[in-house]
């Protein structure tokens, strides 16, 4: 340890990456571990980048408030251009909600098991940040139990993905609803990183309630994981308190261009969530042929597994053969479970070729 280093971050249990073999196992590698879209980029978008590389700017800071990208970003989530902001990923607006909203010993309530790193995030800033989990095998909570217990635990943040990361499971609208209506002290982080795949989102929810910030990312279904780029939609009042630690030039501009081609172009997109979805249901139903694997309903772009055998079988055959899902055996109450994100046909073809070899 450094002794330049916080007090605070001895206690800290980093964020855990997944593993980055796939980064050298070659040019034929399924990597389905990260929830990454498995679509290369349009033409029409590869074309804008092309052009703002030859003819752009480039040697310019980024465009720090560049309205028409927060316009087509409003019109796409169904809000006023006022209720949305964007960031070099929703990882560094979860960064910016702990320098607005988070102060040392505040107590923020996490929903889980779920993505992890705003949970890192909180308690670099000090934050006494819990898990509330689900103690039914479904790994899914009870939101009238929840909204019962906020009155005991009463937190000042609760962060709750939608669909759920890693589980998959979606949370109604109503029943969000009733959580921001029922609790309007407590702030409210819905992260939505993956809700084209569901069809369900709070957006229109940002002009009703200030205690709301939905949190989204270009990564996903719109496939610029590489950009780092995302936003958040959230009342005005919240986007003013963002904006006052928001480091503005910190979005490149590759990254304004290539986001604001791909919601001008969403045909590709629509077809490719489609895709997914469909082939989501088909994995679902080809693992429930074997004892082994024991999938959860999901409404996101992945499949969450629980395996009747040791985890690190499947994972080590599976990447012999340069396929590489999430082990999730590090975690206590996911310890028996991996993930796999879903691909188009021809990727999912390949995954349950290789299942079908390890089950023979």
């Amino acid at each position: 340890m450094s002794r330049f280093e916080k007090t605070k971050l001895n206690k800290l249990t980093p964020y855990r990456l997944s593993s980055h073999k796939a980064w050298s196992a070659g040019s034929k590698t399924l990597k389905l571990d990260w929830n990454e879209s498995t679509k290369s980029l349009s033409d029409n978008v590869k074309e804008a980048l092309v052009e703002e590389i030859t003819n752009g700017n480039l040697n310019w800071y980024p465009n720090v408030d560049n309205k028409q990208l927060r316009h087509a970003i409003a019109q796409y989530s169904n809000v006023d251009d006022s209720n949305v902001q964007y960031f070099a990923s929703s990882d560094a607006l979860h960064e910016y909600i702990a320098f607005a909203f988070v102060e040392n010993s505040d107590r923020i309530l996490i929903i889980g098991p779920t993505y992890d790193n705003f949970r890192a995030v909180v308690a670099a800033a000090g934050a006494n940040a819990k898990f509330y989990n689900s103690s039914d095998e479904s790994l899914q909570i009870d939101i009238a139990q929840l909204n019962s217990d906020l009155q005991l635990i009463n937190p000042k943040v609760v962060y709750l993905v939608n669909p759920n990361n890693p589980t998959g499971h979606q949370y109604s609208k109503k029943a969000i609803k009733s959580l921001l209506s029922s609790h309007p002290d407590i702030l409210f982080i819905v992260d939505e990183a993956y809700f084209e795949f569901s069809g369900y989102t709070c957006s229109t929810f940002v002009s009703l309630f200030d205690n709301l910030i939905v949190s989204r990312t270009f990564s996903k279904a719109l496939g610029l994981a590489s950009f780092r780029i995302g936003y958040c939609l959230a009342h005005e009042n919240i986007i003013s308190s963002l904006n006052k630690v928001r480091n503005a030039k910190n979005v490149s501009h590759l990254a304004q261009v290539a986001a604001l081609a791909v919601l001008k172009d969403l045909d590709p997109i629509n077809e490719y969530v489609s895709e997914v979805v469909d082939q989501r249901e088909s994995f679902i139903k080809f693992l429930q042929q074997f004892s082994r694997y024991s999938p959860l309903a999901s409404m996101a772009n992945f499949v969450f597994v629980k395996m009747n055998s040791p985890v690190n079988d499947l994972t080590s055959f599976l990447e012999n053969k340069n396929i590489f899902i999430r082990d999730y055996s590090h975690l206590d109450i996911t310890k028996n479970y991996v993930r796999f994100t879903i691909g188009n046909a021809q990727i999912m073809n390949s995954v349950k070729a290789a299942i079908l070899e390890f089950e023979n």
